[in-house]
């Protein structure tokens, strides 16, 4: 099933397609990069600003969103 959906958090906001299936668990959510600001945000609207010292990258592994459907 794919379903329009909004992501959100204390942080912000994301829109993005949600495509349900049972290869991933249930509460999980994998979230692709690659939505402009025209589409509607982005990632990064809801993870946080950390910088992780190992490899100076982003870690963005328990980025907590509540998903809600769009009509």
């Amino acid at each position: 099933m794919v379903i329009g959906c909004l992501l959100l958090n204390d942080r912000g906001e994301h829109r993005a397609i949600a495509v349900v299936t049972t290869h991933i668990k249930q509460g999980v959510v994998s979230l692709d990069n690659g939505w402009w600001e025209q589409q509607g945000g982005s990632s990064s609207h809801v993870t946080n600003d950390h910088v992780e010292p190992l490899g100076n990258g982003h870690c963005c592994n328990s980025t907590l969103v509540n998903v809600r459907r769009e009509a």
